[in-house]
């Protein structure tokens, strides 16, 4: 069974790779909630989890970033 974390990873790879967030653009956790229809929360674990899998990129005091692939 999905998670709504596994949802909103699927949709942020979606975004990610059809164009709309080119390399090096700021994620934004609330803009991102907003297009999938939740909250904060399960948002912020899809992007650790994208982290860990090295599409995305996580700086102290700027946020998440999508990585150069």
């Amino acid at each position: 069974m999905q998670t709504l974390s596994d949802i909103v990873i699927e949709k942020i790879k979606d975004i990610i790779f059809s164009g709309k967030y080119s390399p090096n653009t700021h994620l934004n956790i609330d803009e991102i909630a907003g297009l999938c229809q939740c909250s904060k929360t399960p948002v912020r674990e899809a992007l650790k989890k994208l982290t860990a899998d090295g599409l995305v990129s996580y700086e102290p005091k700027i946020g998440f970033r999508v990585k150069y692939f």
